[in-house]
């Protein structure tokens, strides 16, 4: 990756960090130089459930950004307060807020019980307003 510095000091958070392109996106831009924030319902998810918040956090040090990592309840008021509090405690404000947390039941819509798609909807919307909103 050819390191251009272009987020230097940019405070940015990032839910759905622990794997797939939450995880990729943290790690390009700390290497552009970005101060990071990642969060993930777990610190250390279940196994075979892909990556974790740790491998993501490990990632980053590695390249020497700094970053903190926060397991949190955005689906929640106040998980999503206590995370932009804990991020505005860190590094003083945000710069770039990245959205990307994301689920969607894994049966048919006519067989999803109705708890899975209220939880759907909590991560992929109300999430977002708590985020926002704060």
């Amino acid at each position: 990756m050819n390191k251009t510095n272009s987020l230097k000091n940019k405070i940015v958070l990032i839910t759905g960090a622990s794997r797939g392109i939450g995880k990729h996106l943290a790690i390009a831009m700390a290497c552009e130089g970005a101060k990071l924030v990642i969060t993930s319902r777990k610190f250390n998810q279940s196994p075979g459930q892909g990556g974790t918040l740790a491998d993501t956090l490990s990632a980053i040090q590695m390249l020497g950004a700094e970053v903190l990592a926060v397991p949190a309840t955005i689906t929640e008021a106040t998980g999503a307060k206590a995370l932009i509090d804990q991020t505005i405690k860190k590094f003083g404000r945000i710069d770039i807020l990245v959205n990307n947390a994301g689920i969607y039941p894994d049966q048919e819509i006519v067989e999803t019980p109705p708890e899975d798609w209220i939880n759907a909807v909590d991560v992929n919307l109300n999430s977002l307003f708590y985020l926002i909103h704060y």
